[in-house]
């Protein structure tokens, strides 16, 4: 699925080899009506985003969503967050919803990667039980005047 709106600095739709993010240039565009110089975005969108820039560009998302300072540019990659999304989503929702928040094709590469379990499993599991048998415990205790028959 395309994006619903032109391109920044292109003026036009996505096209289907078109880059998410793509690189930028600031370029002279003549002078203004005073004189000064004009300046204008030329965009590539058909050229592959350096690394580095989708690195500056991660880090921008992440300030302007304050999970990071402003001086901050490592130590929260892009895989860890997706990482740690799926994980949580798996545990909350489910490994189907998880697949299909990742956009995996076939549900057996999610569960080859998020299938796994942890401690924290494991201790949301034993408290479900503990709960289920404290449930079934209080179910079966009969009020004295029912068992006077």
């Amino acid at each position: 699925m395309f994006l619903s709106t032109d391109l920044p600095h292109v003026r036009r739709p996505p096209e289907p080899d078109d880059y998410l993010l793509y690189p930028t240039k600031k370029v002279y565009d003549g002078r203004g009506s005073e004189g000064q110089q004009k300046r204008a975005t030329r965009a590539y969108p058909k050229k592959r985003p350096s690394p580095q820039a989708v690195h500056r560009w991660w880090y921008r998302q992440l300030q302007a969503a304050g999970l990071v300072r402003r001086d901050v540019t490592h130590g929260l990659n892009m895989h860890l967050a997706r990482h740690t999304f799926a994980t949580e989503l798996r545990r909350v929702a489910g490994i189907d919803a998880a697949s299909q928040a990742l956009g995996h094709a076939d549900l057996n590469t999610t569960l080859g990667i998020y299938g796994h379990r942890d401690q924290s499993d494991l201790e949301v599991a034993m408290e479900a039980y503990a709960s289920w048998l404290e449930q079934q415990r209080e179910d079966s205790i009969v009020p004295p005047e029912a068992d006077s028959s």
